[in-house]
């Protein structure tokens, strides 16, 4: 069970993502549309759903 739609469009993302001959892509769902027509910009919904590494006192994380 999703603790919302964004936590859900996010495991979709990455359960999805690299699956070969899949037809999935971030676009054709109704979350990343509905992020669209609620303000958010396509970039900003994109780069929402990587997991990004940061740096903290020297430590990636």
């Amino acid at each position: 069970m999703s603790a919302g739609p964004f936590e859900a469009i996010f495991e979709i993302n990455n359960f999805l993502k690299d699956i070969s001959n899949s037809a999935y892509s971030p676009e054709k769902t109704n979350l990343y549309n509905k992020m669209i027509t609620s303000g958010i910009t396509a970039s900003d919904a994109l780069n929402s759903l990587s997991n990004p590494t940061i740096n903290i006192d020297g430590k990636e994380t």
